[in-house]
This record gives structure tokens, sequence and C-alpha cells, in this order.
């Protein structure tokens, strides 16, 4: 475990590549945030090196445990490359510079975007990660401001069932993307009727 002090009020990234080998069970290896209990996606069974990582916010506490964690029976575990960054935001383009949002953009960004890292939490069409919560329908259970606010501000309005801490795992998405791309996952968002 390696403790550390950080900003407050500060969004961070815990980051690092795990390699597992013969994981028996419900074995898997992760990193994990304990002051705030915030985790990265699990690796187990046998999975050639993966990056995994967690996103935080320091709010008030400037103060920070970070372990990396293996629990199986049996097998191995390899990590490297473990950091914890700051997230810093990016300038945002004028508004008026922005192309409207394009849904089939922000589908390829949702799917394949390894910053944003959106199917590592969340499920849709049954492909995806169960971390976070589930996106089917979700434009026909909130309006578009809700969902805007959801990507900008998570932990402002947790999601039913995700409510168990007070701050969300997932990152402001201002922090990662840049207003385009916001624009075009909203778009995405818009279209899961």
């Amino acid at each position: 475990m390696v403790h550390a002090e950080l900003k407050a009020n500060t969004n961070y990234r815990l980051s690092g590549w795990i390699k597992t080998a013969g994981l028996v069970g419900r074995g898997r290896a992760l990193l994990t945030e304990r002051e705030r209990k915030v985790e990265s996606a699990a690796v187990s069974a046998t999975t050639d090196w993966r990056e995994v990582d967690t996103m935080f916010n320091s709010s008030t506490n400037p103060k920070t445990d970070i372990s990396i964690s293996f629990n199986a029976r049996a097998g191995e575990t390899w990590f490297d490359d473990i950091k914890l960054t700051e997230m810093i935001p990016q300038a945002s383009a004028a508004q008026d510079e922005l192309a409207a949002g394009d849904a089939k953009r922000g589908e390829e960004i949702f799917w394949n975007n390894p910053t944003a890292g959106c199917v590592n939490c969340h499920m849709l069409g049954g492909k995806g990660s169960a971390v976070g919560p589930p996106l089917d329908k979700i434009a026909s259970k909130k309006n578009a401001a809700y969902l805007q606010q959801a990507l900008l501000e998570p932990s402002a309005a947790l999601a039913e069932g995700f409510d168990q801490t007070p701050v969300s795992p997932m990152p402001p998405m201002g922090l990662i993307l840049k207003a385009q791309e916001l624009a075009d996952v909203l778009e995405f968002l818009k279209a899961q009727k």
C-alpha cells in the first residue's frame, strides 16, 4: 500500500497494467483507492497485459491510500506502470465553434475511446461492464439535461442503486473529452430510447 497527499477538490486518475495467469474461481487483480473506495476493473483468469484505471475526486480529504490487490487461491499476477495522475481540465472550444453533436461519432467514442473508457463501466445492448448504471433506453428514462449533467458532474445526482458512496467513480467527462466529443457522446445517449 502506498500513502500519498493530494490537492483538495481535484480529479485524479489511478492507472496501471495488469497481467494474470491461471487465477482460479473468483480470483482477481485490480487497483484500489481505499479512502474513497473506488476500484479499477478487475482482471481474472488468464489475461495478457491489460490497462485498467479508475477516476476519483479528492474532495476535501487530502490523503489517499493506493493498493494493488490480488485475491486468488492459485495463479500469478503481474503489475506494471502504476500511476496516480492529476487530471487537468482541457480548454474547450467556444460553443459556437462546435458542430452539432453526432450520435455516430458518439457511439465510436463510447465503444472505443480508451481514455473515456465508457464501455469499461457501462452496459449497453448486453455488452460492456456492470460497474456503473446500464444505459439501455436511458433517454426514455432521463431527459437531455440529466444526461448532460451526468457526463459533466457525475456525483451531482447518483443513479439509483449506485448511490452507496457520496462520490461517483466516474470522472467528469469534461476533464477527459474535448467539447465536440462531449456533444457527440451526449447525442449518442439521447438516441438510446
